[in-house]
């Protein structure tokens, strides 16, 4: 039996523990979603005339709820900045340069210094036809180099991805993987050797491999069968999971990741096989169930909710409510909810209403001069139209650059190819524009972005989209293609439509 003192002893330690306990909770809520700053000094010299401005911006699942930049610097031609920043909290950053910039790891306490200089002769190759997907190399001085340094090392090794040619042997194009991932981690084996990272990187860094290695190996799944892809190629697939809150909001590709690895591989679902992206929600919305939990299960089911928002799946609004219940993060489920309204608005309107004539007149975009005009004025009378939605702040969207290029260029004669840019920051945009050499006549702006009623037409919450229209844009011929990287499949939507 307890005596009065050692029962007021006892109660003030739970007290104590209760405590404790719930500080470790708000600590790791502050983390989880990048409330405590991260202060780095930060000394950057730029040797380019091309550029006058240089953004650093959040990895992870920040990245996916706010496309603009964290931090833009001005900074002039051979001068040097040096400042103290605060970013929201430790993990991946991207240096913006290119189609795709450069990806790097900042903790609490670093000191960086980078130097910026251009590609030796990069104009001359480029007008020679060869194929930069950055323009700048970068030099750095830290503690810990291989955290600034490790994945520009890794892309020029292996490149930006393993992708899938149609036909391939599954057992080659696993191995082709698998050899990628091999190499990245021996170079990372060999960076911890030498002391060129530092230990926080090292479990950041093998989370952002594996999701690199799941976005991969899923593409081969979108064509594929799963039944047609020997047990063996699933084995290491397998073996992963993305359910760590921290990692998904500090690594680039980690929620990404998430969702593929639902579902292609946690579920049976073959987009390229069926033509259907729209009937799976029942199982899709049991795996997510099943195997996550917290702010990754919330916005895996939110994901759901707004992709089959609009598609007429038999007991959605079952599905929605369950969404509404499980759904414990107040920021995502908002969001939900205001973009699952308004297709199901639109769904509305454009049953009652698909006069594209004149949506197309109402819809304004700028040219790189600055000038005024609607869109039907881009359309061709007598070529169909592709349209691709992009912006200098999208990373998938610059990848996919060099790709739809090659097929403008291979089908110059045939289709109209338009560039419609989704930028908030015009002079960032018309810079880029200058930079890369791109040909202004097809370059636009489009007025009001995602809150644009061309937007809302077409249902575009994100991008990369590629969009193809009818001679004189009366038709649209498919809303939603292929990714110009995905080539064969690209060309096969194009060639159904060129006479």
């Amino acid at each position: 039996m307890y005596n009065s003192i050692q029962y007021s002893i006892a109660i003030k330690k739970i007290k104590m523990k209760l405590i404790l306990f719930l500080i470790c909770q708000i600590l790791l809520c502050l983390v989880t979603f990048g409330q405590i700053n991260t202060k780095v000094k930060l000394s950057i010299k730029l040797n380019s005339k091309d550029y006058k401005k240089i953004s650093i911006v959040k990895m992870g699942m920040k990245s996916h709820l706010n496309y603009v930049p964290d931090i833009d610097f001005n900074i002039e031609n051979g001068k040097q900045l040096d400042t103290i920043i605060n970013l929201n909290g430790i993990g991946f950053y991207e240096i913006a340069d290119g189609y795709k910039g450069h990806m790097i790891f900042l903790n609490s306490g670093d000191t960086v210094s980078l130097t910026l200089n251009p590609i030796p002769d990069i104009k001359k190759r480029m007008d020679n036809g060869e194929i930069f997907m950055k323009f700048l190399k970068m030099r750095v001085k830290s503690k810990y180099p291989g955290n600034l340094t490790f994945y520009d090392n890794f892309e020029e090794q292996v490149g930006y991805a393993i992708k899938y040619k149609i036909g391939e042997d599954p057992i080659h194009f696993t191995k082709r993987c698998d050899s990628a991932f091999n190499l990245g981690k021996k170079q990372l084996s060999e960076y911890i050797k030498l002391k060129l990272v530092s230990t926080d990187f090292e479990n950041y860094a093998i989370a952002q491999m594996q999701s690199w290695y799941v976005m991969c190996f899923s593409e081969m799944l979108y064509f594929l069968p799963k039944n047609k892809v020997p047990a063996s190629c699933l084995n290491f697939v397998k073996t992963l999971s993305f359910d760590d809150s921290t990692l998904a909001v500090s690594t680039r590709d980690y929620m990404s990741a998430a969702s593929v690895y639902n579902m292609y591989i946690q579920c049976t679902f073959n987009l390229g096989v069926n033509g259907d992206g729209y009937s799976n929600l029942s199982n899709e919305f049991s795996s997510i169930l099943k195997n996550h939990k917290g702010v990754i299960k919330d916005q895996l089911l939110a994901w759901s909710m707004i992709d089959y928002a609009n598609k007429y799946y038999p007991n959605y609004d079952s599905f929605y409510n369950i969404f509404l219940t499980q759904c414990q993060t107040e920021i995502i489920k908002e969001k939900t909810i205001k973009k699952v309204n308004q297709k199901r608005l639109l769904k509305q309107e454009k049953s009652n209403n698909d006069d594209i004539k004149v949506l197309f007149q109402k819809t304004y975009i700028d040219n790189v001069d600055n000038k005024e005009s609607t869109f039907n004025s881009l359309l061709s009378d007598s070529l169909p139209s592709v349209i691709d939605c992009w912006a200098t702040w999208c990373s998938p969207c610059k990848e996919q650059i060099p790709s739809i290029h090659e097929m403008e260029l291979k089908y110059k004669d045939k289709i109209n190819f338009i560039y419609l840019s989704f930028d908030i920051d015009e002079l960032k945009w018309r810079n880029f524009i200058k930079v890369n050499k791109f040909h202004k006549l097809n370059h636009f702006l489009i007025a009001n972005q995602f809150q644009s009623s061309f937007s809302k037409y077409f249902n575009i919450e994100s991008i990369p989209r590629y969009i193809l229209l009818s001679p004189g844009g009366t038709k649209v011929l498919n809303y939603n293609m292929p990714l110009p990287a995905q080539k064969d499949q690209f060309e096969l939507e194009l060639n159904k439509y060129i006479h």
